[in-house]
Parts: C-alpha cells; structure tokens; sequence
C-alpha cells in the first residue's frame, strides 16, 4: 500500500551526517527563506483525511556538533500525524504486512498514552523499535526529537526559555539517543565511517547532558592520530566546551 508524499525521513545517522565533522555546511540550492506549506494526508490506519506541514525548501547554514542543521530551514522535517488514531507517518510506503503489525500498536494503551505527552519523533521510534529497527536508526529518530523538543536554533540560542517539562523530555532524549548509539558502536567496526560518526556523537551527547567527565573520558579513548581534520577540529571543541562545563548546543567549526 502506497501512500507516497514526498516527506520521507532518512533515519540513520549517516543520513544525518553528508557534511558530518566538515569545516562549513552549505546547502549547495542557495540562501533563501524556508518554504511550509499545509497540505492533505489520508492516514494508512483508519482512511481519515487530515493536514499536515510540508518542507517544500530551505537553506543550511551550518550544522551542530550534534548534526542538527541550522539557518532557514526546518529541522527536524515534520512527521505527519493522523489526527484521529495518532499514528506517526515516519516514511513515505507502508505495506499492508507492516500496517497490520503496526494497528495494534497504535491501538493499544501505551501508545496511545505516550502520544499526549511525546514529540513526534520519538513517537516514531516507539513504532520503529516495536517493529524491529535498527539501534542506529532509533538513535537517528530519539535525536531528532531532542531537536524537537528544543524549538528553533541558532548558533547563539540557549535554551534558558523551556520548561521544566521540556527540560526533562529533552535530557530523556538525548539519554536514549546515546543508550541506543552505544548499542549500535558495539556493532560498527573500529576506525570505520560510521564508527567516527557515533564516537564523536556520543561524546557530544554526554556533554550536552552535562556529563563532562564522560564526554572527556570518550575522547581521550579516540585514536585521534587516526582521525580526518574535520573529526579532530570537532573533537577538539567538544573537548573545550566539556572542559569549560558547557553544556549548550555549539555550531561545528567556528561560528
């Protein structure tokens, strides 16, 4: 069963990354405003009709240590959520064999119960993980509900302005985001890609949780002799911002 519109999530961490560790981060289509627009969903579980916001187009300044992109652009994408039952739409193709698994799930009272307290994304991983996803790809999805959770973003915001309520989701978050990349890390091979990927996000995420030991403690463990120029400049600041008891998301390089 189709049910295609154009708002599909790429949920790895390596989707999260193409510019991960670089110097700048540049959206290649040019500056300009970006551009939401509502438009009309049919949910897969139930048939209702409803809207939902749609990226149409936007412009990446830079990006976070943590691999939130930040400028005129909307991140994380929103995920579109049926009104009635909801369900979280995370891609963009359902099979019937996959709705069938996932109508219980929505239905039952867990789900519905987290649904009033949680962000979309997060939402996303409950279903993903109940169907049997990837540690990585829950990381991926916990994350991007941090970044929900904290609102727009840009390299001199704090977040002095959220709720208690909000402070407590965003430390859950960033908690199971890094529980389900040291899952994952315990898989990735040594020196690969994806294994600098995770081990300096990991790092990160400890310092944002204000675990600065910890987040030290990652990085003195890193084969830094090995590591590419844009991995050392990121570890090096982690390094600072954790030595300095800093907490607050930072921009990589030096914005």
């Amino acid at each position: 069963m189709s049910h295609k519109r154009g708002f599909a999530v790429t949920s790895s961490l390596r989707s999260l990354a193409l510019g991960l560790f670089s110097l700048t981060v540049l959206d290649a289509g040019g500056a300009g405003a970006s551009i939401v627009r509502p438009e009309t969903f049919k949910c897969p579980i139930g048939g209702e009709e409803f809207q939902s916001l749609v990226v149409r187009s936007g412009y990446q300044q830079g990006q976070r240590l943590d691999l939130r992109p930040y400028g005129m652009i909307v991140s994380p994408i929103p995920l579109p959520q049926c009104s009635g039952n909801g369900f979280v739409m995370y891609k963009d193709e359902f099979s019937d064999e996959e709705l069938e698994k996932l109508k219980p799930i929505v239905a039952s009272k867990d789900y519905q119960a987290i649904r009033k307290i949680h962000r979309t994304y997060y939402l996303a991983a409950f279903l993903e993980e109940k169907m049997g996803t990837s540690d990585s790809t829950l990381a991926a999805y916990y994350l991007r509900a941090s970044w929900q959770v904290e609102g727009g973003w840009g390299p001199r915001r704090t977040l002095e302005k959220l709720t208690r309520q909000e402070r407590n989701l965003l430390v859950r978050y960033r908690t199971l985001a890094l529980e389900k990349l040291d899952r994952a890390l315990a898989h990735e091979t040594r020196g690969s890609e994806d294994w600098w990927r995770s081990a300096i996000l990991a790092a990160e995420l400890e310092r944002l949780l204000g675990r600065f030991a910890g987040a030290q403690k990652r990085l003195s463990e890193l084969p830094a002799a090995e590591a590419s120029e844009g991995q050392r400049s990121a570890m090096t600041k982690i390094r600072n911002l954790a030595a300095a008891g800093n907490a607050q998301p930072a921009a990589q390089g030096s914005d």
